[in-house]
């Protein structure tokens, strides 16, 4: 009788904790992706609107060798738009300042201190693969040659993939230019 009671208890507790850990997994992959694509989206629209306003005067072309500096951007802020060709059309998530948690779910982030568009160095990205919108879900689709494009208010910057590693969250010396 007791052995009874306790055999239906675990059961009910097991197939409780079954359906928690289902719904937290639909959750992580389906829920997430939702905000995700409502961020992205304010942020497009943000972005939109920051690049329509007029920006700020620069030196005569001829006075400067380099594009001028991105401005500054606080972080979970919009910086630029980026565009995979392989990926599609459609593909065009904005990366934000920052790699913190809070940043990455708002879109792929740029590791602060690396470079910044356009500038010498490494423009580091980091993002999802499986949730949050997935922005790096087919990065092993990516071969050798194909061109990363990087849209700023007014200029685009193509990268090439040079080749693939896959590396430990602590190993920061891919980072270094």
């Amino acid at each position: 009788m007791l052995a009874g009671r306790l055999a239906r208890g675990l059961g009910e507790l097991l197939i409780t904790a079954g359906i928690v850990v289902a719904l937290f997994l639909a959750y992580q992959l389906w829920v997430t992706d939702l905000f995700a694509a409502r961020t992205q989206d304010r942020l497009h629209h943000q972005l939109d609107q920051a690049w329509r306003r007029p920006p700020a005067p620069r030196a005569p072309a001829g006075d400067r060798v380099r594009p001028a500096p991105l401005p500054p951007v606080d972080l979970g802020d919009g910086l630029a738009v980026l565009r995979v060709p392989r990926f599609g059309r459609d593909y065009s998530p904005v990366v934000v300042e920052g790699v913190a948690a809070g940043e990455l779910r708002r879109g792929p982030g740029h590791i602060p201190g690396t470079a910044m568009p356009g500038q010498l160095g490494n423009f580091v990205v980091s993002g999802h693969r499986t949730t949050y919108g997935k922005p790096f879900s087919r990065l092993d689709e990516l071969k050798v040659g194909d061109p990363l494009v990087v849209e700023v208010r007014d200029r685009y910057y193509t990268y090439r993939v040079t080749g693939s590693e896959v590396v430990t969250p602590n190993r920061v010396d891919v980072t270094y230019p």
